[in-house]
């Protein structure tokens, strides 16, 4: 979950489902994380100037192929999110993966140029655009006894699709 405020990223972090062995445990404690940001922000903001932004879940993959299971748990996930927003009376809106990566980063394409610490190429670049804004200690993972062990490629694609909501005519679609 990352937060950006005027077109600028403000907070970056993530929520450890490390210890949770359920799923309906997972979206409980990610639905009181996202009240958690949610309460954080109605400080300063009013409902209506607070928007949460999500990916839209994948209606099609490379291999054409849909499981059942993802777009189940993809789905209740999606709900949970809406409803904490709603619950508030914030709008939830989604993007499609191609449409926020070619805004925020010149193209959905994957790169071919490795990066230290980042496995998949599909996001090599978030992860190079969100250390290019300075971000790069929030996003670094550290294993036993403060050894880098690479970078956190979700919470650097959740700051781009935060930045996303303040490119010129987003692409979004309201969740309800």
């Amino acid at each position: 979950m990352s937060i950006a405020i005027n077109g600028e990223l403000k907070y970056i972090t993530s929520i450890s489902f490390k210890n949770i062995k359920t799923k309906s445990g997972k979206r409980l404690a990610l639905s009181d994380f996202i009240k958690k940001a949610i309460k954080s922000c109605l400080r300063f903001y009013e409902p209506t100037d607070i928007a949460i932004i999500l990916e839209r879940a994948r209606t099609f993959t490379q291999t054409s192929v849909l499981s059942p299971s993802y777009m189940k748990s993809t789905g209740a996930l999606i709900a949970y999110i809406v409803d904490a927003g709603y619950e508030y009376g914030i709008d939830t809106w989604s993007v499609d993966t191609r449409a926020w990566k070619n805004a925020i980063l010149g193209s959905s394409k994957p790169v071919c140029v490795p990066l230290k610490g980042v496995k998949n190429p599909q996001k090599i670049a978030s992860v190079r655009h969100i250390i290019s804004l300075g971000f790069e200690e929030e996003i670094s993972v550290y294993k036993n006894n403060n050894v880098f062990a690479g970078y956190n490629d979700d919470e650097a694609d959740s700051a781009c699709i935060a930045l996303y909501g303040f490119v010129n005519s987003p692409l979004l679609q309201k969740e309800l």
